[in-house]
């Protein structure tokens, strides 16, 4: 989608960060008439001692 539509070159894509990359698509799905479901809890945070 961002190489395509957005003429992103790779280095481009793997520089942005991950919220770019979700607005990105998130405006992607719109554009293409997707519905996403909004999850009943909204708090997705999450820390780094849960990951490690």
């Amino acid at each position: 989608m961002a190489k395509v539509h957005l003429n992103y070159s790779k280095n481009e894509f793997m520089n942005s960060t991950m919220k770019e990359i979700v607005d990105l698509w998130k405006l992607h799905g719109e554009f293409n008439g997707w519905k996403f479901k909004k999850e009943k809890n909204q708090d997705r945070r999450v820390y780094i001692d849960q990951i490690l």
